[in-house]
């Protein structure tokens, strides 16, 4: 999977949690649906989706479309490692 496919899959799982379209630009702070419990969902859908589990420390930069992405190839990258 390309990281173009893997941008756009991110994408997807935040607009269906918070039922608008979404962008590179979307993030907590401009889009009124992606609140706190939606996020939850996002971290939720994302490591069931991918199969990876986030760092803790990592998600505090996680509150964006382009933020969930870098978090994800960062869970991904942490669990090749252990392979």
């Amino acid at each position: 999977m390309t990281d173009k496919e893997i941008f756009k899959q991110v994408a997807g799982v935040i607009e269906k949690v918070v039922k608008t379209n979404v962008n590179r630009e979307s993030s907590m702070e401009n889009t009124k649906e992606w609140d706190s419990m939606a996020q939850l969902q996002v971290l939720i859908r994302l490591e069931s989706t991918f199969e990876v589990e986030f760092d803790l420390r990592d998600l505090n930069k996680a509150t964006s479309v382009r933020g969930w992405y870098d978090a994800l190839l960062k869970a991904i990258k942490d669990k090749k490692k252990c392979f």
